[in-house]
């Protein structure tokens, strides 16, 4: 196949792809002295996984799979480290899909040496020669096809000059000097130099 057969190709799919496919669900129809079980496969008389969702939890992330189970449609969800199927009838879609925890980033680079802070809807640069820049979020966009990722659209303060930064979590990035995990994967471009680096520190 050609590539720009490919790249015709993958954006045709990547416009009519369903909007619920970067879903982010928070919990309803649940008491509040109880819990959301998940299943290990999508039906009620299946194994419990060893996780339950909070009745007011409002970041529970569907993985792409849906089931028919006789009359009622479960989803393969995630909700912090846990994985499992839940009953549509007690998820609601959220129109806000950003993650809260994108709501502050703390992010370095190495070989060069870079810093990005986020603070609100104002993130801080500073880059391996000491030159800082703070730039506005415009938008976050979460990905089509994998709600663990997603693009922060900003412009500088300074110029409106536009810088995208992508963001994935992955729970193993390394910043290739010390045996730290971190988070989240950063990806950005900021004028000739393309960096990349690690959100988020895993504490031990």
């Amino acid at each position: 196949m050609r590539e720009s057969t490919r790249i015709i190709l993958w954006l045709v799919l990547f416009c009519f792809m369903p909007p619920t496919m970067a879903a982010v669900f928070e919990v309803v129809n649940v008491a509040a002295d109880d819990a959301l079980n998940l299943r290990a496969e999508a039906n009620p008389a299946s194994a419990l996984v060893p996780a339950t969702i909070p009745h007011n939890a409002k970041q529970v992330l569907w993985l792409g799979e849906q089931k028919k189970y006789q009359s009622s449609t479960w989803y393969k969800v995630r909700h912090g480290n846990s994985e499992g199927w839940v009953n549509a009838r007690f998820l609601r879609e959220r129109n806000n899909t950003a993650p809260m925890l994108l709501e502050e980033l703390k992010c370095l680079g190495t070989e060069p040496f870079w810093s990005l802070d986020r603070k609100g809807k104002v993130i801080h640069l500073k880059m391996f020669n000491d030159a800082e820049s703070a730039y506005t979020i415009k938008k976050i966009k979460t990905s089509h096809n994998n709600t663990n990722e997603w693009l922060i659209l900003t412009a500088r303060n300074s110029d409106q000059v536009k810088m995208d930064i992508a963001v994935s979590e992955t729970g193993q990035c390394s910043d290739g000097m010390s045996d730290d995990s971190y988070r989240y994967e950063v990806r950005f471009r900021q004028g000739d130099d393309y960096l990349n680096g690690c959100c988020h520190r895993i504490s031990e």
